[in-house]
């Protein structure tokens, strides 16, 4: 992890804050710091149960895929970049 970068874990604590302040959920305390329960009667939780798993998903797996993305066809690989001197053209 950079310097300049948050945890996963504060990154998406904001995320928490809205589920919380829009009672679509009722958090409590297991030790764990992940006990929440979804408040299915509300039509909110219906709106933000499955947008949160999006943005959660979405904030995991971006930075994976930046960080990979020489694989996927975009830029070079870092080894090429550091190594050019090792590169031959047929």
């Amino acid at each position: 992890m950079k310097k300049h970068e948050k945890p996963m874990r504060d990154k998406l604590k904001m995320v928490g804050r809205v589920i919380r302040a829009s009672g679509a959920a009722r958090f409590y305390h297991d030790g764990d710091g992940a006990g929440f329960v979804w408040r299915w009667w509300s039509p909110v939780a219906w709106v933000l149960a499955p947008l949160s798993f999006i943005v959660a998903c979405l904030a995991i797996g971006i930075p994976d895929a930046w960080r990979d993305r020489h694989d996927f066809g975009f830029g070079m690989k870092p080894w090429f970049i550091q190594n050019p001197d090792r590169l031959f053209w047929d």
